[in-house]
């Protein structure tokens, strides 16, 4: 969840992790096999796989990433899209519309995404003041 926020499309609409060209021959975007298999695309059977993590990035934003599988394909999955979802309702005060009785499991999800987007937004502010205090006057 903490990496989330890095891999959403910035304002451009540019993805660092777009599933739907990176696996199409025909699309701008697309990634050959031999690499996918080294970034450990979970669109690819596991033994495809390439063994270690060199097509893996170390970090993502300002957070290690550790995980054995393709950050795109990671947020792809309906666990982590709900998550997001969740924090948007919660960000709108109508979480319990949507969820009446949320399982707990679910509002730890939620929690998490909300969490990793208030550490992105203050690296963001942080960064900011930075560059303020660095540009002349």
């Amino acid at each position: 969840m903490n990496v989330f926020p890095y891999l959403l499309p910035d304002s451009d609409g540019n993805c660092r992790y777009d599933c739907a060209t990176c696996g199409d021959p025909s699309a701008m975007g697309y990634v050959a096999e031999n690499v996918r298999q080294s970034m450990h695309c979970g669109y690819l059977p596991e033994e495809s796989w390439t063994p270690g993590r060199e097509g893996l990035p170390p970090a993502i934003g300002h957070e290690p990433y550790t995980l054995d599988v393709c950050p795109g394909w990671l947020m792809r999955q309906p666990a982590v899209i709900e998550a997001a979802q969740g924090r948007a309702a919660l960000k709108h005060g109508v979480l319990t519309v949507f969820h009446p009785d949320p399982p707990a499991v679910f509002l730890e999800a939620v929690r998490a995404m909300d969490s990793a987007f208030n550490h992105q937004h203050a690296l963001k502010l942080r960064e900011e003041a930075r560059e303020r205090e660095r540009s002349p006057r």
